[in-house]
Parts: structure tokens; sequence; C-alpha cells
């Protein structure tokens, strides 16, 4: 927390024409420790070095990333075709194919405002199945209809990142399920074979549905990081009697600014009161935390030390 004292003050001298000028003349006489020109400095160079972080902690990240097949199997447990004549002379072939495929995938990327390696396995498997007939013979020509589809398309990603963003290492691994459990299409086609192969030359979609995709996260583990510093202010806080009021209300005007270079500061507020850290003359009142802020009170005891007390505190709940 940040105090101050604020009385009564004698009668400015004319402003300085120089910035830096006030601020050291407001710092030295509206403070209980004398401040030098270099703690000025230093602290507008940390204010402005804070805006340039805020600039770019909101920032969205700039990842790449490649999918890298690694694996895929397919297999046939089940597959029936028959042959028969009409009047004799017309060919009509009907079939069903039940059928398994399996794959390994990996997606690898990298992060580079967060400084995250990205790498997550994805294993899955599926059922395909088709149903046809055709007219005609597709060792030389025929043409038909076809029902196919896939019963329960499943999926595990295993999105799993490190990041070097700091010391130690950020990790963090987790498992989902992706299941898509039917989906059919009703296809016509055409067929043109010769001795040692066949060309499907027409293979048109008629109708097609899917049922939703499900997706549910398993588990998901990660280092988890607490912030134990408090706020930082970047400029120090400083008192400033406020102009054009009667003596017997004075005012005085507050300003500081808080960040925090490891987590957000969320809350910020100010009281006063006769002795440190008490609000008997000013019940805590909020503040904006991460912008320099002036705060006026609407009034003061008149002739009586009011101490000051501001208090700015992160995501982390430290003050």
């Amino acid at each position: 927390a940040a105090q101050a004292i604020a009385n009564k003050k004698k009668k400015q001298p004319k402003a300085d024409t120089s910035s830096l000028s006030q601020t050291r003349r407001s710092l030295d006489e509206q403070t209980l420790v004398p401040i030098t020109q270099q703690d000025v400095e230093v602290a507008l160079l940390r204010s402005r070095r804070a805006d340039v972080c805020e600039e770019y902690a909101d920032a969205p990240d700039l990842c790449l990333s490649a999918l890298v097949p690694a694996f895929s199997k397919s297999v046939t447990f089940f597959q029936y075709s028959q042959t028969f004549l009409i009047a004799g002379m017309v060919p009509i072939e009907f079939g069903i194919m039940i059928g398994g495929e399996f794959s390994v995938a990996v997606e690898i990327g990298f992060c580079f405002l967060s400084l995250k390696v990205l790498v997550t396995p994805i294993p899955g498997a599926s059922a395909p199945f088709e149903i046809y007939a055709a007219v005609g013979s597709c060792r030389l020509l025929c043409g038909g209809i076809r029902l196919q589809g896939v019963l329960a398309d499943v999926k595990f990603p295993i999105p799993s990142y490190i990041g070097f963003k700091g010391f130690p290492p950020d990790v963090g691994m987790a498992m989902n399920m992706e299941l898509i459990p039917l989906q059919i299409a009703i296809n016509v086609f055409v067929k043109v074979g010769a001795v040692f192969f066949t060309v499907t030359i027409v293979d048109l979609t008629l109708w097609s549905w899917s049922m939703a995709k499900i997706t549910k996260e398993l588990f998901s583990v990660k280092t988890e990081k607490h912030d134990t510093s408090p706020p930082v202010y970047t400029i120090p806080c400083f008192l400033e009697q406020a102009k054009d009021r009667d003596f017997t209300e004075p005012g005085v005007i507050v300003t500081f600014e808080a960040r925090d270079p490891d987590s957000k500061v969320v809350t910020a507020s100010i009281k006063a009161g006769s002795a440190p850290n008490s609000a008997d003359f000013l019940a805590p009142a909020d503040l904006n935390p991460e912008t320099k802020t002036t705060f006026q009170p609407a009034t003061i005891p008149h002739g009586q030390k009011s101490f000051f007390t501001i208090e700015a505190c992160n995501s982390d709940k430290r003050c």
C-alpha cells in the first residue's frame, strides 16, 4: 500500500515550464521522503516500459502448426457380393462391405508470443460400410446406386505443450474425445473396367447426413503458477493541493499508476483517515487500477493531518 500525508500547504511558486521539474517539485513537497531527479526518471522509464508490455500483452498470439500423418491402416471385416441375370441377359450385382480404419496423426506447432511448443497426437478409428446395387458388369461397364457411411468415427486428440516464457517451464497436457456416431450418404456411380483395372468415371452424391459431433474433455493436467508478488507502482504516488477550493473545505489530488508484470491488476482503492491505514475521513473508493489515476475527495477535515492509503491487487489477490 502506498501511503502519504496531506497538509494544508503554502502558495505554490510559479510553475516551471519543464514537466520533469514540475513532477519533481510536486513529489518533494507532497511526500514524506524526498525524491531525487533520478527517482523520477526511473519511474517515467518504468511507466513507458509498462505501456509497451501492456500493448503486446493483449495482442493475439501468433502460432504456426502442421499436421503430419504418422500411421494409417484399413481392414475389411466382412465383404459379400452376388451377381445374377434378369431375363437371362442383364446382369445385376448386389454387394455389402463392413471394414475398419485406424490412423494416427501428429500436429506440431509453435506460438511465438507465448513461446510454446505444441504437440498433439491424434489417434482415431472408424467403421466404414457400403451397400450397393449395380446394373451391368463392372469388369466392362456398370452403373448403380450406393449407400455408404461411417459408424463411430472417433478421435482422441492429446494436446500437449511446453512454455518457455518462464522458469521452470510451463507444461500441460489434456485428452479429448471427438465422436461422430453416424454418417451416411447416397451416391450414383458409373464404372468402366478393363482386364486389370476398373475406373470410376461418375460418382455423384445425391444425399448426405451426419449426426452432430460430440466433444468431451476426458482429463487435463497442467502446472499452475501463482504470482507471489504484489503490483508495482510504476509512478510514485504523490499528492497535490486542489486549487480553487475554500480553505474550510480543502481537497487533495492523488496520482498513481500500478502495473503487474506477472499477472493482471484487477482492483485498486483509496481511503483516508486520521491515522495510517485508517478510513475515518474517507471510506475505501474504487480506482482505475491500470491507468494513471487522479482522485479528488469531496472534503477532508480542515487543519488535521490526513493519511491516504492506496491499495492495488492482482488476480492472485496479492496487494
